[in-house]
């Protein structure tokens, strides 16, 4: 399986556990990536993000270069996925594709007729549960009225039967 770099993807890791605390998605992040990642960032970008700003939309909590010259970033943001003004969004859709509760809803009603209308018209994959894009896959649609081009919606697994080994 080939991994392909999408550059201005919303990527919000870092929150809170709904009582005020850090989550420590952040530390554990800055943990993992520091081994073998050279630190600075790429001098000659005007528009790169730097922590503590509001970039792309969003405010940035920490940046990270990938790779040894360190032209590929992963910027953690905080924010409303709504409000990202990048490339693409992505989207923790359902099988249907269709507007859900939740994030799901708010990018929905953001993206407009234009966004429904572009997920009604994916093709249905599963005729007897209306499955446009099966759990594990990914499908990308115009934005419609979301300050990004794109959504990609990626359905993932429902349910307590799944377990990270």
């Amino acid at each position: 399986m080939a991994l392909r770099v999408v550059r201005n993807v919303c990527l919000a890791l870092r929150g809170n556990n709904g009582q005020g605390q850090e989550s420590g998605l952040d530390n554990d992040l800055e943990n993992g990536l520091e081994n073998g990642l050279e630190s600075g960032l790429p001098s000659d970008e005007e528009d790169r993000p730097r922590g503590g700003q509001r970039w792309k939309g969003l405010e940035v909590c920490s940046v990270y270069p990938l790779g040894k010259d360190a032209a590929t970033l992963l910027v953690i943001c905080s924010g409303s996925v709504v409000d990202f003004q990048g490339d693409a969004i992505v989207n923790a859709a359902n099988e249907d594709c269709l507007s859900g509760g939740g994030v799901d809803g708010v990018i929905t009603a953001a993206g407009g007729p234009e966004l429904a209308e572009a997920r009604l018209n994916l093709p249905i994959l599963d005729h007897k549960r209306d499955v446009r894009c099966p759990t594990g896959e990914a499908k990308m649609t115009i934005g419609g009225r979301l300050k990004a081009q794109y959504c990609i919606d990626a359905p993932g697994a429902a349910g307590g039967g799944y377990r990270l080994s």
